[in-house]
C-alpha cells in the first residue's frame, strides 16, 4: 500500500463548486482569517490553481502558494478546500490500495498534531463503520464534531453534534443515507460566538413542516430567532423569519416576509433585534417571480454593529438599474450607476472588503461595461480623524485589469496597521520589486515572477501585524513557494530596534521540518507567547516548550509543554495554557496525556499556585470531585465551579464560589443541582456572563431537564451593598422560553451604567413597546407594570 498524506476542508463561506476538471484553470474564492485582536474576520481572496502536473494550488491574492495538494484517483472530483483555516492546518493521514482507493484507517492533524479519534475505516474508498467527522467549518473556535456510523459510504442511523464535550445536535438517517425524522442541525458557520442551531423535522431527505431557528448565549437562554414552514415537498411557504447566509454578518439581523414555493414574494423587511425591541432597519419588495423590484434598502453582506452599511437604489426585474448610493451612520458615502444589464458605468465610490470603523477605505475611479477602467485613487478616515486622506491607487486598462505603478493595501489594513505596497502590474499581475511599507516607513517587501508569484527573498508582514506587535517574517520563496529558512523580525519600539527571532525551515512541499519557533494567533507588545519545537514534514514531533515573554522583558520563560509522539499525538506531562493565557490571567492545565487523551489527575494552576482540577478516566472523561474555573475567570474576576462528574457527566450538588479583587477567600455565591443526564435540575443560581467587580449580577430560578423554566429573578448587588436585591424578572414557559412581562438588564450594565428595560416577550421574542429606566426610577417602573 502506498501511504500518503492527504488534506482536505470545506468553507467558512457558502462557495458553489463545480464538477472537477483539470482545464476550468483557476478559479477565485472569497476566504476569511479571524483577527484575534479586533474580534472579527478578515476577507482574503485567494484562488485554487488546477496544474498539468495533476496538483492543485491555492495561491493567496498576495502571490503566495499556501498548500499544494497531489491528485491521486484522477477518476473522482477531489476534496476542494475553501476555508482558509483548514487550508493553512488541515491534513488528513492515510493509506491508498493498488486501485488508488483510500483504505484502512484515516486520521486528521491539525496544526501538525492529530486529532483525538477523528477519522474512520476506508474499504475499497468508501467510508464504513463509525466515524467522527469534522463540522464542515471546522477551526480553532468551531471545534465541532459529526459522530456516527457509515454503511457503504452512506450515513446511517443516528447522527449527532459534539461541541465542548457535549451533545448539541443530531438526529438519524435511513437506510438509503437520507435524513428522516427529528434533527438539531447546525448553521453551516456555527462558532464560539455564533451559536445558531435549526430544529424540525425531514421526510426522506426533505424538510417539512415547521423549523424554528434558535440562538444560545452563555446564560444557558435560548431565544427564537426565527423560523417558518416547508411544504411536502421541501419548500418554503408562507411566513418566514430568515437569518442571512453570510455567516460574517450580524445575527441580530434578521429577515422577514412570505414564501411562495420557496420564491420570496411581496414585502420583505429587514430587521436588527435591539435592546428596546426589534426595530424595521431596511428592505424592500419581491416580484411574483421571485425577484427584487422597485426601490430598496439593503444590508451589506458583512454588516456588524461596527460596519452598519447600507445600499439603497432601484431593481428592476432582480437586476440593480440607475443611482445606487452606499450609506454609513447616516452619510452617503458612496455609490454609482447600473446600466439596464445590472453593469457599472461611469463614475464609482466603493467601500473595501473589510470596510469598517476603523478601516474606512473607499476606491473612486470609473466603470466602463462593467469594468473598472483608468485611473483609481484609493481614500481612507481614521476613525478619529473627520475628512479622509488620498493614501493609494492606480490604473486600469480597457480589459479592467491592473497595469503600471500602485499602491494597494494590506488586507488587514485598519488605523491600527496602515501597511501599503507599492510596485508595478503587468497585464493584472504583480511584477518586479514590490516594497511593503507601514505608514510610508519600507518595512519588507520582495521580487515578483512573471506569473505574478513571489520568488527570491522576500519579507513578509506577519499575519499578527499591528501597531501592538509590529513583526515581519523573513526568508526565501521559489515561484510562490516558502522555501528554506524563515526569521521573524520584532520592531522594539521602545528602544527602536528590530530583534530578530529563528523561525524555522519549510521543505519543497511547503512543510515545516526541523526544528520552528511559531507565533501564538495572539501574539502582541505585552503577551508574547512562543511555541517551539521539532516538526517532521508538517507533524510536531518530541519535546515542544511554551514560552512567555513580557513587552520589555529581554528574554522568554518557560511556562509551558510537554511531547508529541511520532504520530503527533500528546503523550506524558504536559503544561498547557489556558486560551485567555496573559501577564494577567496566569492560568495553566497540568496533567499527562496518552494518545492526546488526558487521563489520571489534572492541576488548575493560577500564578503557580493549584486552585482547582480532578480526575480524568482512561477514555479522557472526568470523573470524581473537581474545581474548574469559570469562562469569565481572570485576576479581577476569580470564578470556581466545584463539584462531581460521574463518566464524564456533573451530577449532584455543584457550587459557584468567587473571589472578589483585594480577597483572600473564596465565597460561595451560586450554584444548584445536576440530573443523571448531567443536565441542570431544580433550584439554581447562577452568575451572568459578564459578572465582575463592577456588575455583580446573578440569575435564580428553576431548570427542568436543563432548561429554564417559570419565575427566574434578576438580582445585583452594587460595591457599596451588602445583599444581592431583585431588579428584574420573568417567566420561561416549557421551552425553555421567555414570555409575558419581563424586566431585563442592559447588555452594559454595569455600577456606572445601572440600565433596565421592561416590556413582554412572545414565544423568545421581544414584542411590542419596550421602556428603558436606571435603577432607582420605581415609579416608572411601577407605571409600566400597572399598564400591563
Amino acid at each position: 500500500m502506498n501511504v500518503y498524506l492527504a488534506q482536505t476542508q470545506e468553507t467558512l463561506k457558502k462557495v458553489c463548486l463545480e464538477p472537477y476538471n483539470l482545464s476550468q484553470g483557476n478559479k477565485q474564492y472569497d476566504g476569511y482569517k479571524y483577527d484575534f485582536k479586533n474580534k472579527r474576520f478578515v476577507k482574503i481572496i485567494f484562488t485554487i490553481s488546477y496544474s498539468q502536473f495533476n496538483e492543485i494550488k491555492y495561491i493567496k491574492n498576495d502571490g503566495q502558494i499556501i498548500r499544494i495538494n497531489k491528485l491521486i484517483d484522477l477518476q473522482k472530483s477531489p476534496d476542494i478546500l475553501t476555508n482558509l483555516e483548514q487550508i493553512n492546518h488541515l491534513q488528513w493521514q492515510g493509506a491508498y490500495n493498488g486501485d488508488l482507493e483510500k483504505v484502512g484507517y484515516w486520521r486528521a492533524l491539525w496544526k501538525g498534531a492529530a486529532l483525538i479519534d477523528v477519522g474512520g475505516f476506508y474499504k475499497n474508498g468508501k467510508k464504513f463503520g463509525i466515524w467522527k467527522e469534522l463540522f464542515k467549518n471546522y477551526w480553532d473556535k468551531a471545534q465541532i464534531y459529526e459522530i456516527g456510523e457509515y454503511s457503504n459510504d452512506n450515513r446511517k442511523g443516528v447522527w449527532k453534534f459534539v461541541y465542548r464535550e457535549q451533545q448539541i445536535g443530531g438526529g438519524e438517517y435511513d437506510e438509503q443515507g437520507l435524513k428522516t425524522g427529528n434533527w438539531i442541525d447546525l448553521n453551516d458557520d456555527f462558532w464560539d460566538s455564533h451559536q445558531i442551531t435549526y430544529h424540525g423535522q425531514y421526510r426522506n431527505g426533505l424538510k417539512v413542516g415547521q423549523w424554528k431557528t434558535f440562538k444560545e448565549d452563555r446564560n444557558e437562554n435560548f431565544e427564537l430567532i426565527g423560523g417558518g414552514y416547508y411544504n411536502e415537498q421541501g419548500l418554503k411557504n408562507g411566513q418566514w423569519e430568515d437569518l442571512n447566509s453570510n455567516f460574517n454578518q450580524d445575527e441580530n439581523v434578521y429577515f422577514n416576509g412570505a414564501y411562495s414555493n420557496d420564491l420570496k414574494i411581496g414585502m420583505w423587511n429587514i430587521n436588527q433585534r435591539e435592546e428596546k425591541g426589534d426595530q424595521k432597519i431596511a428592505g424592500g419588495v419581491y416580484n411574483e417571480q421571485g425577484l427584487k423590484e422597485g426601490l430598496w434598502l439593503d444590508v451589506s453582506p458583512e454588516f456588524q454593529k461596527d460596519s452598519k452599511i447600507f445600499y439603497k437604489g432601484n431593481y428592476q426585474n432582480g437586476r440593480k438599474i440607475g443611482r445606487w448610493e452606499t450609506i454609513y451612520q447616516n452619510n452617503s458615502i458612496g455609490g454609482g450607476f447600473y446600466d439596464n444589464q445590472e453593469l457599472k458605468i461611469g463614475q464609482w465610490a466603493e467601500i473595501c472588503d473589510n470596510f469598517w470603523n476603523k478601516c474606512q477605505v473607499v476606491y473612486h475611479g470609473e466603470y466602463k461595461n462593467g469594468k473598472k477602467y483608468g485611473r483609481w485613487d484609493i481614500s481612507y478616515k481614521e476613525q478619529i480623524l473627520i475628512w479622509p486622506e488620498w493614501i493609494g491607487g492606480g490604473q486600469y486598462d480597457e480589459q479592467g485589469c491592473k497595469i503600471g505603478k500602485w499602491v494597494d493595501l494590506s488586507n488587514n489594513f485598519h488605523d491600527d496597521n496602515q501597511s501599503t505596497y507599492n510596485g508595478e502590474y503587468k497585464n493584472g499581475k504583480k511584477q518586479g520589486i514590490w516594497d511593503l511599507k507601514n505608514i510610508d516607513i519600507l518595512i519588507g517587501g520582495g521580487l515578483y515572477d512573471e506569473d505574478g508569484l513571489k520568488n527570491g527573498i522576500w519579507i513578509d508582514q506577519s499575519d499578527i501585524f499591528g501597531a501592538d506587535n509590529i513583526v515581519t517574517f523573513q526568508g526565501n520563496y521559489q515561484h510562490g513557494k516558502r522555501i528554506n529558512n524563515w526569521t521573524w523580525n520584532y520592531f522594539t519600539e521602545w528602544n527602536n530596534d528590530i530583534q530578530k527571532i529563528d523561525g524555522g525551515f519549510y521543505n519543497a512541499e511547503c512543510q515545516k521540518d526541523g526544528i520552528w519557533l511559531d507565533l501564538s494567533d495572539n501574539f502582541e507588545n505585552y503577551n508574547q507567547i512562543i511555541y517551539q519545537g521539532e516538526y517532521q514534514n508538517g507533524h510536531k514531533q518530541g519535546k515542544w516548550d511554551i514560552k512567555f515573554r513580557y513587552y520589555l522583558d529581554n528574554d522568554f520563560d518557560l511556562i509551558g509543554g510537554g511531547c508529541y509522539d511520532k504520530d503527533g499525538y500528546r503523550n506524558d506531562q504536559w503544561l498547557d495554557l489556558s486560551e485567555n493565557y496573559s501577564k494577567k490571567n496566569q492560568v495553566v492545565y497540568k496533567g499527562k496525556y496518552k494518545k492526546s487523551k488526558k487521563y489520571g489527575e489534572w492541576e488548575i494552576q493560577y500564578k503557580n499556585e493549584q486552585i482547582g482540577g480532578g480526575f480524568y478516566e482512561e477514555f479522557d472523561q472526568k470523573n470524581g470531585v473537581w474545581i474548574e474555573l469559570s469562562d469569565q475567570f481572570n485576576q479581577a474576576c476569580k470564578i470556581l465551579n466545584s463539584g462531581e462528574y460521574i463518566e464524564g457527566k456533573k451530577f449532584g450538588r455543584w457550587q459557584i464560589k468567587y473571589k472578589g479583587w483585594g480577597k483572600n477567600n473564596y465565597k460561595q455565591i451560586g450554584g444548584g443541582w445536576y440530573g443523571e443526564v448531567g443536565l441542570k435540575d431544580g433550584i439554581w443560581i447562577v452568575l451572568s456572563e459578564n459578572f465582575r467587580e463592577d456588575s455583580k449580577i446573578i440569575y435564580q430560578g428553576v431548570y427542568q431537564n436543563g432548561k429554564k423554566k417559570g419565575k427566574w429573578s434578576i438580582k445585583y448587588r452594587g460595591r457599596r451593598e451588602k445583599h444581592y436585591q431583585e431588579i428584574g424578572s420573568g417567566c420561561f414557559d416549557d421551552q425553555g422560553l421567555k414570555n409575558g412581562l419581563w424586566i431585563v438588564l442592559s447588555d452594559t450594565f454595569c455600577d456606572q451604567n445601572q440600565l433596565v428595560y421592561s416590556g413582554k416577550y412572545y414565544n423568545g421574542k421581544k414584542v411590542g413597546k419596550w421602556n428603558e429606566y436606571k435603577i432607582g426610577e420605581k415609579q416608572i417602573c411601577k407605571q409600566d407594570q400597572n399598564k400591563e
